[in-house]
């Protein structure tokens, strides 16, 4: 599974887009989102798997254009 890193966040983050995001990409719970989103603010780094560099690609690109700063770990998985 390729991880993405959420190493931080841009003034103007739109939280609620990336909780909505998060939910729907990662299939979790609205409050484990609104959990993690919260982290992102806080300046903790999140680390999230998903089952192809495929979607973490997707993910990674879609992150940013909300606000979120993600690196998406080289070497790690397939797909």
């Amino acid at each position: 599974m390729p991880p993405i890193l959420i190493v931080g966040w841009q003034p103007g983050m739109a939280k609620v887009s990336v909780t909505t995001l998060l939910q729907r990409e990662f299939n979790m719970p609205l409050d484990q989102a609104k959990r993690l989103t919260d982290a992102i603010i806080r300046g903790e780094p999140v680390k999230l798997d998903l089952p192809t560099r495929g979607q973490a690609d997707t993910v990674a690109a879609e992150l940013p254009a909300l606000g979120a700063v993600v690196e998406v770990v080289a070497g790690a998985g397939a797909g």
